[in-house]
């Protein structure tokens, strides 16, 4: 009995090896390969009360993971080694959330949900670098600290005044 249990675990553990050769030696000839999910679990745990908010202001659109450089633009005064130094900097990275207005797309506000990562030094100044960048184009940004569970209503207090603000410039 102890003898085929033996072998069959020595077939099992053959058989997933010889499948995961096969998966490598796929994966070797790709340069890319697809994102099983566009959002982490902790982000998705953040949109979903972002959702429950923004459905009192239907004159909104939540954005997830939006490239910094397609929120701002550089000043197109600056000479080349400038103009590349600021693009640089800012091309590779991205914001958790972007708020914008359904009917104009322009920026409201922007939101980073600051997990445990946040309290690495390398994060911290990534952080101060992006609050910069927004607080030069006037563009508020809100850090969230990552939670289990989170308080629609605290949610909803830090958005208020900038999503009426946004209603009221639009009905000017």
């Amino acid at each position: 009995m102890n003898e085929i249990v033996v072998a069959v675990i020595i077939g099992v553990l053959l058989i997933a090896g010889i499948i995961r050769w096969l998966w490598i030696r796929k994966l070797k000839n790709k340069i890319y390969i697809g994102q099983r999910l566009l959002l982490t679990p902790a982000e998705q745990n953040l949109v979903s009360y972002l959702f429950s908010v923004l459905e009192l202001f239907p004159h909104t659109h939540l954005l997830c993971k939006v490239r910094i450089a397609d929120i701002v633009e550089l000043n197109p005064t600056l000479d080349g080694k400038r103009y590349a130094k600021g693009l640089s900097a800012i091309a590779a990275k991205h914001v958790d959330y972007c708020v914008v207005d359904r009917r104009t797309w322009e920026p409201i506000v922007v939101l980073e949900l600051d997990d445990k990562s946040h309290d690495r030094l390398d994060r911290q100044q990534r952080d101060a670098f992006v609050d910069q960048v927004f607080a030069e184009v006037n563009l508020p940004i809100i850090h969230v600290k990552a939670k289990a569970r989170y308080s629609v209503k605290e949610i909803k207090l830090a958005l208020l005044p900038l999503l009426k603000e946004s209603l009221k410039n639009q009905e000017l």
